[in-house]
């Protein structure tokens, strides 16, 4: 392994910035870069640098289980396509049309759950979101750009002198959207004015459960105490599609679990699910 892609899976692993979906979409163009600068002379020395670097990959952000759903899907159509490849240049072109589909596809996943997001955001609605997730906040920038006003509370959601809820605000005032940093211990006090409330995911559990930052356990009990609408937006890609993670092992630092029953729904690019329907969706 060349040390450009050894520090390529380093980023991915030390990255505490973005979110799954960017380092997913990283994770697939490190293999990408992988094949292109390859020096390998055959193609099984390449399929093996392929492998190699997948592993490390999938290891990289356990939480996030999008990379190694993508990653895994990456590998099975290089591997199951692996005899009709000739030469390491035909390989190579594969692993790069493979990589740029699987970013693509992802991408359009995200598309869709956003349009699916900005379905439940109405005309007056203020939202109470916290964390950072680059999917709501174009969920709300399609919402906004269909003419309807909103006002979001963001807490502030400090991990590792990293305000999460800053990073959000900044981004939703920059398109013209009414947003506000709160302290994370005021969520009780903001929410008469809270008509709906959204987080992203890192993960989607089989049982419905939900893992994100801080302090997502929070605004969704909080939400729950009041009575109000709290929804998870996130791809499908973001299920744990293999079943490896349990809510004893997939805890990480900085990170919540939200049980299902809090839940109102799960807005994807497939529509809105409710934490029911995952295990029929894993499972089938």
């Amino acid at each position: 392994m060349n040390n450009e892609i050894v520090e390529r899976i380093d980023e991915i692993k030390n990255d505490t910035v973005h979110g799954a979906g960017y380092l997913t979409q990283k994770a697939l163009a490190t293999l990408i870069a992988t094949a292109t600068a390859s020096s390998v002379i055959s193609v099984a020395e390449l399929l093996n640098e392929i492998n190699e670097v997948a592993l490390e990959l999938k290891q990289a952000r356990p939480i996030m289980v999008s990379i190694a759903n993508y990653i895994t899907k990456f590998v099975n159509i290089i591997m199951n396509d692996f005899q009709q490849y000739t030469s390491t240049e035909m390989l190579k072109n594969a692993i790069v049309n493979t990589g740029d589909t699987l970013i693509a596809e992802f991408e359009l996943a995200k598309e869709k759950a956003a349009e699916y997001g900005a379905h439940v955001l109405n005309d007056g609605d203020t939202i109470l979101t916290c964390s950072y997730s680059s999917l709501i906040i174009s969920a709300l920038i399609i919402s906004k750009n269909r003419g309807n006003k909103l006002n979001v509370f963001v807490t502030e959601s400090k991990w590792s002198d990293i305000s999460y809820g800053k990073m959000t605000v900044s981004e939703l005032t920059n398109n013209s959207i009414s947003a506000k940093v709160i302290p994370d211990s005021e969520i009780k006090r903001y929410l008469d004015r809270i008509t709906i409330a959204v987080t992203g995911a890192d993960c989607i559990l089989a049982d419905g459960t939900v893992i994100n930052g801080k302090p997502s356990l929070q605004l969704a009990q909080r939400a729950s105490s009041a009575k109000l609408r709290y929804y998870v937006m996130c791809e499908t890609a973001k299920f744990d599609l293999n079943k490896t993670k349990n809510k004893d092992s997939a805890l990480e630092e900085g990170f919540d679990l939200i049980p299902s029953n809090l839940i109102t729904g799960l807005i994807t690019e497939k529509g809105i699910m409710s934490p029911s329907e995952i295990a029929y969706f894993l499972f089938n």
